[in-house]
């Protein structure tokens, strides 16, 4: 099953439910989507990259890195 994601990153992406021990462990989210409510993971040890806000062509494409 697939689950909604919020990543360190700021963006929201869906992930397999069976990897999200090895992405909240990778310091990849911050939160995930379980029965309606945002469940947080702790604190983000990997630090990310700014992303520039601006760009109307920003897509998330991370489905595919999960």
């Amino acid at each position: 099953m697939v689950v909604l994601v919020r990543c360190s990153n700021e963006t929201n992406t869906l992930a397999l439910e069976s990897r999200l021990d090895k992405l909240i462990r990778d310091g990849l989210i911050v939160a995930y989507l379980k029965d309606g409510r945002w469940v947080p993971t702790g604190e983000v040890s990997v630090p990310h990259r700014a992303i520039d806000r601006s760009d109307k062509n920003l897509i998330t494409a991370m489905v595919s890195c999960f």
